[in-house]
C-alpha cells in the first residue's frame, strides 16, 4: 500500500471568531467574460492551478485566466472522443496538466501533457470515465484518480507517487462504482461511490464507512475540507478539530461534520450536478453552492440552509458549473459562455477586528514577495508572523516595539510551495490575521 502524508491547500473554515451573519444577498450582477462560442459541459479550477478556470466541452477544454482576465487558445477542436471529465495540475511540474478523458470506446483515460495540447496516456481505465483527479502535497506529491464502473466491471481508485508515470490501485474500499474522492488534512482520503463514503487514514490499508444517517445509494459528488486547523492564539486550542463533509446523492445534498458523522439532508433537489464550498476568509460561516440538474445555481449558509437562487442574469441554456475564489464567483452556462461577479457573504466582509489594525497584504495573491502592513495606534510592542494552515510558524517578520502609524514588512517566501498561508499580528492585546495566497 502507498503511504504518504497528504496535504491539501483547500480553504479552511475558521481563522477568527465568528462575525454577524445576515441572510444571503440576492443574485449578483453577472458580467459575461467570453467563451460563448463553445458548448460547455462543466467548469473546474484545480487547487494547484487555481488562477486557471477550465471550461470543459465535448471537444476538450478552454482556459480562462482569472487574474489576467484572458483566454487561452481552444484545444484541438473537432477531435473525436476527447471530452475532458477531470483535470488537475502536477505539483513541481506546474505547466503540466493531468487530465481525464472519455474515449469513443467507452473507457476513461488519464493523460499527462503540457499546456492546452493533448499529452500521452498514462493509464486506461478497465471500465468507465475518469471522474476525479487530485494532486496532494508538493515536494513529494501524490496524484489520486478514480474511474466509474461499467456494468459488471468495477471502477478504480488509483494513486501515483511518480508524477503520473505509474499508477497503483487501492482496494478494500468496498465500492463497485467509484464516483469521487477527496484528500483531507494529514493522511485522510475520502472515496465516494455506491458504498457511500469511505475513509482511510493509513494509505488504504484499512477503511472506515462514514455513512451514519446517509441513505443507501450512490454518492455522486463529495466535498470535504478535512479537520479545521487552528491558528495559534486565535481559536481556543491549537488542536486539529472537526471539518465538514458535503455529499450529493440522487435525492439531494447531505451535510455532516467529519468527527460526528451524522448526515442530514439540507437540500432536496434531484440529481445535483456540482457542489462547491465557499469559505469565509475572516471566520464567519461559509456557504454551499449547488448547481442543479436543470441549470440553476443555489446557495445557502452552513447551518442555516435557507437556499437562495443566484442564477439571475447568467443566461445561456442553464448553469453547468461554478468556481469560487472568494469573494468572486465564476459560472459557466451551457451556450452562453462564462460569467463572473463579486459576491460577499456578509455585507462588506471586513470585520471590526481587522478594521482596528488594518492588517493588509499587497499584492495578494502574489508570486514572489508581498508587503504585509498594519496601523499602530501608538508606540507598542508588536509581533508579526507567518503560519501555514496547520498553525506552524513559517517566518517572523517583526518582533519589536513599533512607532505610531503605518508599519510594513516584506515577506519573500522563495523556498515555500504555492498555497494558503496566514499572516498573524499581535498588537495592543488583540490578534488579527490575514489570509495570503502564494502562487508559483
Amino acid at each position: 500500500m502507498i503511504t504518504r502524508r497528504l496535504i491539501v491547500t483547500s480553504m479552511i473554515t475558521a481563522f477568527l471568531s465568528t462575525v454577524p451573519c445576515p441572510a444571503l444577498a440576492a443574485a449578483p450582477d453577472w458580467q459575461p467574460v467570453g467563451g460563448d462560442d463553445a458548448i460547455a459541459t462543466g467548469l473546474v479550477s484545480p487547487s494547484h492551478l487555481w488562477r486557471q478556470v477550465f471550461l470543459t466541452t465535448p471537444e476538450g477544454y478552454r482556459t480562462y485566466n482569472w487574474i489576467d482576465d484572458a483566454w487561452a487558445s481552444f484545444e484541438e477542436p473537432g477531435v473525436p472522443g476527447r471530452e475532458m471529465t477531470a483535470v488537475t495540475g502536477v505539483p513541481r511540474l506546474q505547466q503540466r496538466l493531468l487530465t481525464g478523458r472519455f474515449g469513443a470506446d467507452g473507457h476513461g483515460r488519464i493523460e499527462i501533457g503540457s499546456g492546452p495540447s493533448a499529452g500521452s496516456t498514462v493509464h486506461t481505465s478497465r471500465a468507465g470515465a475518469v471522474t476525479a483527479l487530485l494532486a496532494t502535497g508538493y515536494f513529494t506529491p501524490l496524484l489520486l484518480a478514480c474511474t466509474r464502473a461499467s456494468a459488471q466491471i468495477p471502477g478504480e481508485f488509483l494513486a501515483s507517487a511518480d508524477t503520473g508515470a505509474t499508477w497503483q490501485e487501492f482496494t478494500g474500499h468496498g465500492h463497485h462504482d467509484v464516483t469521487d474522492l477527496y484528500a483531507g488534512w494529514t493522511n485522510e482520503i475520502y472515496v465516494a461511490g455506491d458504498a457511500g463514503v469511505m475513509l482511510t487514514r493509513d494509505g488504504g490499508s484499512t477503511w472506515q464507512p462514514r455513512n451514519t444517517g446517509l441513505p443507501a445509494g450512490t454518492v455522486r459528488r463529495l466535498w470535504t475540507d478535512g479537520p479545521a486547523i487552528a491558528v495559534p492564539g486565535v481559536l481556543e486550542t491549537d488542536v486539529i478539530g472537526q471539518g465538514q463533509l458535503i455529499a450529493a446523492m440522487d435525492d439531494g445534498v447531505y451535510y455532516t461534520l467529519t468527527d460526528s458523522v451524522a448526515w442530514q439532508l439540507v437540500l432536496a433537489e434531484a440529481e445535483p450536478r456540482q457542489i462547491v464550498y465557499q469559505s469565509h476568509p475572516y471566520g464567519g460561516p461559509g456557504s454551499v453552492l449547488v448547481v442543479t440538474a436543470d441549470g440553476r445555481l443555489l446557495e445557502a449558509l452552513v447551518d442555516e440552509w435557507q437556499w437562495t437562487d443566484l442564477t439571475g442574469n447568467a443566461t445561456g441554456g442553464g448553469v453547468v458549473g461554478v468556481v469560487s475564489i472568494y469573494p468572486e464567483l465564476c459560472v459557466a452556462t451551457q451556450n452562453g459562455g462564462l460569467f463572473r461577479a463579486q459576491h460577499f457573504l456578509h455585507g462588506s466582509d471586513v470585520p471590526a477586528l481587522d478594521d482596528r489594525h488594518r492588517l493588509a497584504a499587497a499584492p495578494n495573491p502574489f508570486n514572489g514577495g508581498t508587503v504585509v502592513s498594519f496601523e499602530a495606534p501608538r508606540s507598542l510592542p508588536a509581533r508579526l508572523s507567518i503560519h501555514d494552515l496547520r498553525g506552524r510558524l513559517v517566518a517572523t517578520l517583526l518582533d519589536d516595539v513599533v512607532d505610531v502609524g503605518a508599519v510594513s514588512r516584506t515577506w519573500d517566501p522563495r523556498d515555500l510551495a504555492s498555497g494558503v498561508y496566514v499572516a498573524r499580528l499581535e498588537l495592543d492585546g488583540v490578534v488579527s490575521t490575514r489570509r495570503l495566497m502564494l502562487l508559483k
